[in-house]
């Protein structure tokens, strides 16, 4: 049965309740983020995938936001965060998330970090797992390193240096016949980053080809890896081996969804997460 968020008595609804924006400073630049929902609820942190924004987690928001705090910030050199000089890190989006954290003073939260926003909750989540109640991996095996991810990073090199274009294969083939609407609102949304002029983050395919897998059985942080099932980008056979290999970890594929999965199913997606912080 799909777990149902109503409202709790004596709360206003979302619809009632102005986000409360701000500006983080962080290393060489500041982030832009938005915290909408009841000051006492718990708190979830939304880290949006390389052609997102914080604007693209709205279902997310409006779903949880009636009983939770939501968090939600445009990374850095996206949205309206600026890239500025580039730090010196192994983890550069877990070190902003940690950062922007320390600023606002949330001690302890739900992750849930979205394709590229993998890399930064799941670093946040081995570098402080105190800080972490509950990881969510959606369509993003990044952060874990497996023989799988690094066979599907050398794959995806040949791939691109091939003529496969990464963002023709944001969403599952049709879903802009099908819900053009949507399809509309999140391509527009996509528009608020800047341009991209050609290929970006080949460095990092090479990274995760190249680095040795880790030992994840021990992970100490109860873990959801959520997938479409026509995934293109980060299929489910990746997902599901990263998911097998952190100890304790699920997994849920959703049906008709490809690698935007909150954006295509929202439905199932937001019913997932809930079911999963009502387990763990």
């Amino acid at each position: 049965m799909a777990t149902q968020h109503a409202p709790v008595a004596g709360r206003a609804p979302v619809a009632g309740r102005a986000p409360v924006a701000g500006r983080a400073p962080v290393a060489g630049t500041s982030l832009a983020y938005e915290v909408i929902g009841p000051g006492d609820g718990d708190w979830i942190v939304f880290a949006h995938g390389g052609e997102g924004t914080r604007l693209h987690w709205w279902q997310q928001v409006a779903h949880f936001a009636v009983d939770r705090r939501c968090l939600i910030y445009d990374a850095r050199g996206h949205g309206a965060s600026p890239g500025g000089p580039a730090p010196t890190s192994d983890n550069p989006m877990r070190d902003d998330l940690l950062a922007l954290l320390d600023h606002i003073g949330i001690v302890r939260a739900t992750m849930i970090g979205h394709s590229m926003g993998g890399l930064a909750v799941s670093g946040l989540a081995r570098s402080h797992p105190s800080r972490v109640e509950r990881l969510i991996m959606s369509d993003s095996p990044f952060g874990f390193a497996t023989a799988e991810l690094a066979a599907w990073a050398a794959d995806m090199i040949v791939r691109i240096d091939g003529g496969f274009a990464v963002l023709d294969h944001l969403y599952a083939p049709g879903f802009a016949d099908r819900e053009p609407a949507l399809s509309y609102l999140y391509q527009a949304l996509n528009r608020l980053n800047p341009p991209r002029l050609g290929p970006t983050g080949m460095a990092a395919y090479e990274t995760w080809r190249d680095q040795p897998a880790g030992d994840y059985r021990a992970f100490a942080v109860p873990a959801l890896f959520i997938v479409g099932a026509m995934d293109a980008l980060t299929p489910p056979p990746l997902i599901t081996a990263t998911a097998r290999a952190i100890g304790g970890a699920r997994l849920v594929e959703i049906a008709g969804a490809g690698h935007s999965t909150y954006a295509e199913r929202a439905d199932a997606y937001n019913d997932a997460i809930g079911e999963f912080c009502l387990r763990t």
